[in-house]
């Protein structure tokens, strides 16, 4: 409701922003990762198209980075966002 009074008191219009069909990563150019493993888990990712649900606009996980297992110093991690790290 504040954003209603808000918009209206300021004259500000709305409008639908397109939800496109797929999505990508790009990953900064500073960020450089030390191990072989993780770095060729981020230049996967950064390879992948990720679908956009039309009606949500959420992101899908595609099912290659669902299924993805990373292996760190303390073992094997994964999770249900495909990867995860053990401090």
């Amino acid at each position: 409701m504040a954003e209603h009074g808000f918009n209206k008191n300021l004259n500000l219009k709305s409008f639908d922003v397109p939800i496109p069909d797929t999505i990508s990563y790009n990953p900064p150019d500073y960020l450089d990762l030390h191990y072989d493993g993780t770095q060729a888990v981020l230049n996967d990712i950064a390879q992948m198209k990720f679908y956009v649900d039309p009606k949500s606009g959420h992101i899908k996980m595609p099912n290659s980075l669902d299924k993805m297992e990373v292996y760190s110093r303390t073992g094997r991690t994964s999770s249900a966002s495909g990867i995860a790290f053990n401090p």
